[in-house]
């Protein structure tokens, strides 16, 4: 019953941030909210999120929850080959550490030990930067299609529906990321 119900409010979180997404315009406002709910899931004190700065080899934080005045616009990481989130970022998966003390494929910036810090997890958010509406165009068929029966075209209308919220919703995050 446990995963059920833990399933159920992942969902319900994601739900929410959809509707916060949906009814705010500042960009900072709902990175922090993200960061929060992300937070709020995990049982974790603190969550951020990096933003690669372009022109560097370095991500400052964007935005978080639990962070000394300072940290959020101000940290930054070196994106080099011992970074833990250079390595989130070249593999496309997240990246796992029980135990920074113990870590040796990775240095870790200051601030996280300043912030007690034991354990994290990188997750990288790999955003292709274009129009999200281009995604939901109509695919044009070479060849002559029967349409006149309407239980599939409905069925995969009801399919599609749900997707159509998703890409109001990264259509609002990429307007306001502009």
């Amino acid at each position: 019953m446990g995963d059920h119900s833990d399933r159920n409010d992942r969902q319900r979180a994601l739900a929410d941030f959809g509707d916060f997404v949906l009814d705010h315009d500042d960009l900072d406002e709902i990175l922090t909210e993200g960061c929060r709910l992300v937070a709020a899931a995990l049982g974790a004190d603190l969550a951020k999120i990096m933003e690669i700065e372009r022109g560097s080899n370095t991500a400052i934080v964007r935005a978080g929850v639990g962070w000394h005045d300072g940290v959020i616009g101000r940290a930054r990481v070196d994106l080099n080959d011992r970074s833990s989130e250079a390595y989130a970022i070249e593999e496309s998966e997240p990246v796992i550490t029980n135990d920074i003390s113990d870590e040796s494929r990775f240095v870790f910036p200051r601030f996280l030990r300043d912030h007690g810090v034991v354990a994290l997890v990188n997750v990288p958010i790999l955003v292709v930067l274009v129009d999200p509406w281009r995604a939901y165009h109509s695919i044009p068929i070479e060849t002559e299609r029967n349409f006149s029966r309407p239980a599939p075209v409905m069925q995969m209308s009801r399919q599609i529906m749900p997707c159509r919220r998703q890409l109001k919703i990264a259509a609002r995050l990429y307007a306001l990321s502009m």
